[in-house]
C-alpha cells in the first residue's frame, strides 16, 4: 500500500489534558494510539489500586476498646477505731427536750437540781427553770458564768471545778452532767461521781452523757484529751460510788441514767 501523506484531526485526551491537531503518517498515527492506550491502562490500574484499597479499609474490622487490666488486689485494711468526735454534740434543743422530759417522769414539781457545769445555762438549765425545777449551777469558767447569771439572775451560782466543789454545802434531789464527764481525767470522774453522789438524798437521779464506747480522742472545742470509760466502767464506777446505773438512752447523745439508794 503506498504511503501517501494525509492529514488527520484528532481530538485525544493526551496527558496534557489539552486537544490537539496534528498531521500524521498512519504508523505515526498508529504509535500514538499505542501510546495512549499504554496510558490508559496505567490510569486503569491506579483507579484499580485505588478502589481495591478502599474496599480492603472498609472491610477491616474496628478494633476492639481495650479493656482495662484487671485490678490488682489490695488487701483490706482493719476497720479504724471507733472515733467518738462525730458523736459528741453539744447540748442542743433535742437534748434540752430529752433532760426535761427525764425530769418530769423522774422527779416532783419544785425538785431542786443542780446543773454540773451548767455552762451559759442555755439550754438544759433553761428548759428546767421553765419547767419550775429550781435549779443551781456550777462550773469552773468565769465568763460563762457571767453569762448564766445575766440569763437567769435569781439562780445560785458558783464558779468550781466540778470534782473540788462543795455543792453550795447541801444535797439536792437530782443533778445533771451534760457534756462533762469525758473531759475529765479517769480519776476525776470517779470524783465527780463520790460528790455527786455526797451531794444526793436518798432516792436521787443523776443524769449524764458520755459515749457508750470506752475510748479517746482530742475534744475539737476545748483541744483537751476526752476519754469515755465506756459504759460497763461507768456502771462500776457509779456502784462503787453507791449509786446505781438504771437506764441508758440512746439520744443526740448517750445518756446514763443513775439513782441513789434510798436506804
Amino acid at each position: 500500500m503506498p504511503v501517501a501523506r494525509y492529514m488527520a484531526i484528532a481530538a485525544m485526551p493526551l496527558s496534557c489534558g489539552a486537544p490537539v491537531a496534528m498531521a500524521a503518517t498512519p504508523d505515526e498515527l498508529e504509535q500514538l494510539v499505542r501510546q495512549q492506550a499504554e496510558e490508559i491502562r496505567l490510569l486503569r490500574t491506579r483507579l484499580e489500586a485505588v478502589e481495591a484499597r478502599q474496599t480492603q479499609d472498609s472491610r477491616v474490622e474496628p478494633q476492639s476498646a481495650q479493656l482495662p487490666a484487671p485490678a490488682k488486689p489490695v488487701a483490706i485494711a482493719a476497720p479504724p477505731p471507733f472515733d467518738p468526735a462525730p458523736h459528741i454534740i453539744l447540748p442542743g434543743p433535742a437534748d434540752a427536750s430529752f433532760v426535761r422530759s427525764w425530769a418530769r417522769e423522774k422527779l416532783v414539781p419544785t425538785s431542786t437540781i443542780v446543773d454540773v457545769a451548767c455552762g451559759s445555762g442555755v439550754p438544759i438549765a433553761q428548759a428546767l427553770i421553765e419547767d419550775g425545777f429550781i435549779i443551781f449551777g456550777i462550773d469552773a469558767s468565769p465568763s460563762l458564768l457571767t453569762a448564766f447569771h445575766l440569763r437567769f439572775p435569781g439562780v445560785p451560782v458558783t464558779c468550781e471545778a466540778v470534782q473540788d466543789s462543795v455543792f453550795f454545802h447541801r444535797v439536792f434531789d437530782a443533778a445533771v452532767a451534760i457534756g462533762l464527764l469525758f473531759l475529765l481525767s479517769p480519776d476525776d470522774q470517779h470524783r465527780v461521781f463520790d460528790q455527786v453522789a455526797n451531794a444526793l438524798r436518798p432516792g436521787g437521779r443523776f443524769l449524764f452523757t458520755a459515749p457508750r464506747q470506752a475510748c479517746e480522742w482530742r475534744d475539737v472545742l476545748t483541744g483537751r484529751q476526752s476519754r469515755s470509760l465506756g459504759e460497763a466502767e461507768y456502771r462500776r464506777l457509779v456502784e462503787t460510788s453507791g449509786l446505781q446505773l438504771v437506764g441508758c438512752h440512746e439520744h443526740e447523745n448517750f445518756f446514763y441514767d443513775v439513782i441513789k439508794s434510798a436506804t
